[in-house]
């Protein structure tokens, strides 16, 4: 009885799977920065700082890497990543699962 309790969990958990569109990791940052030009009024306030700039930041192969996005790719991202810790979520839901399904998976 208890396999089948389990087994009617995972199975409704393994459906949220099917929801999940494009994934991607790593954070977007907006931000605002100062420029190279010494006399640019950028240099006198944060207000008059240049942006927004939209990064996307990342490892690869251990390194960071950022990448400057337009402010439609960035919110396309954001919900890529999100899509990734969502699936993220699941799996570890479904880990926690066949653990308790099979006690020598511990």
């Amino acid at each position: 009885m208890k396999d089948n309790a389990l087994r009617r969990r995972y199975e409704k958990i393994k459906q949220q799977l099917l929801d999940i569109d494009f994934i991607c990791v790593g954070s977007i940052s907006r931000v605002f920065q100062e420029c190279g030009k010494p006399n640019c009024r950028c240099h006198q306030a944060k207000k008059y700082r240049h942006g927004p700039y939209y990064l996307w930041t990342r490892k690869i192969r251990g390194k960071t890497v950022t990448r400057k996005l337009t402010e439609q790719e960035a919110a396309q991202a954001k919900q890529w990543i999100q899509n990734n810790r969502k699936l993220n979520s699941i799996i570890k839901k479904m880990h926690e699962l066949s653990s308790k399904a099979a006690p020598w998976f511990q």
